[in-house]
């Protein structure tokens, strides 16, 4: 594991509906008093020189508070608008990125709402990254797409694969363009995604969180 790596920039993507959990975003959800987003970025921090942070339309207002480090991007969507899913969200990020530091530069992504992620998982992928363009995390034999490395070089190809070949899974990055699986170390429950309200509950648990119970029995009603 090479112990000094470091992103040129981490992706907290965070355009996902919530859906099931009744159209929340995500981001702002709180858990022991700190939103789903700001817990994202500080993982991230300590494993990049630079955070995006890429949702659906505009900026929390917590981002405007910390602008200085936090850079938000909208998610890129097809011709006619629609989303893409959180392809999107990496085609936008790797774009600002391309356009600031060139196609040379390299961006490691995580998702909004995986609360408990290794603050060392680009420092464990990076090496695997030699010789290939994309290299997406695999713990304990279940792949977690949203978390990966991205060489900005591999815009034009996953653009040309998401908006003219229709790819809309992460999961499908390896085989479409030149990437690679990683399998990643981590602690119990470290991949535990905030999906619907059983996924919260759990996370609250493991924080010992006994805040915020209107949150909680708000998203009961429409989860």
């Amino acid at each position: 594991m090479t112990t000094n790596f470091l992103a040129d920039a981490g992706v907290v993507l965070a355009g996902g509906g919530g859906k099931r959990l009744g159209g929340i975003d995500k981001g702002e959800i709180l858990l022991s008093g700190e939103r789903l987003g700001e817990r994202a970025a500080s993982r991230l921090i300590s494993q990049a020189d630079r955070l995006i942070y890429v949702g659906a339309d505009t900026a929390p207002d917590w981002i405007e508070d910390k602008s200085d480090q936090i850079t938000f991007v909208s998610d890129a969507r097809t011709p006619e608008g629609a989303q893409v899913g959180p392809l999107g969200g990496v085609i936008a990020a790797l774009e600002w990125l391309r356009g600031r530091l060139g196609k040379n530069s390299v961006l490691l992504t995580a998702p909004v709402d995986a609360p408990f992620f290794p603050t060392d998982i680009g420092r464990q992928m990076v090496s695997h990254l030699a010789g290939c363009d994309v290299v997406l995390a695999r713990n304990k034999g279940k792949l977690e797409p949203a978390f990966g490395l991205w060489r900005s070089s591999v815009l034009p190809q996953l653009k040309e694969a998401v908006f003219d070949e229709g790819m809309r899974a992460l999961r499908d990055a390896p085989t479409k363009l030149n990437g690679r699986i990683a399998d990643v170390r981590s602690l119990r429950n470290a991949f535990l995604n905030i999906n619907q309200v059983e996924d919260l509950k759990l996370a609250r648990e493991l924080t010992g969180d006994t805040s915020n119970q209107e949150q909680l029995d708000s998203l009961k009603k429409t989860g």
